[in-house]
């Protein structure tokens, strides 16, 4: 649990919510100069298929921040 609270804290992550309750989540492993690279990307299963993925992947791949980048890899 430790070290997932650590790789939580040293990335951007993102959530999806429906109705103030989380049901996704991705997390973009970046240094905000170079690179960004997505990992953990989740809808919880009772929520798959309604297109909460597309939603949460849009909003990672337009974050401002990430205009600059040099290298971006969106490929999960």
């Amino acid at each position: 649990m430790e070290a997932l609270k650590i790789s939580i804290d040293n990335s951007l992550c993102f959530g999806i919510y429906l109705n103030d309750e989380q049901i996704g989540f991705a997390r973009v492993i970046t240094d905000l100069v170079s690179f960004a690279y997505p990992m953990d990307v989740f809808i919880t299963e009772e929520h798959q298929g309604n297109g909460y993925v597309t939603i949460l992947l849009n909003a990672v791949m337009t974050e401002p921040q990430f205009s600059k980048l040099k290298y971006v890899d969106w490929r999960l």
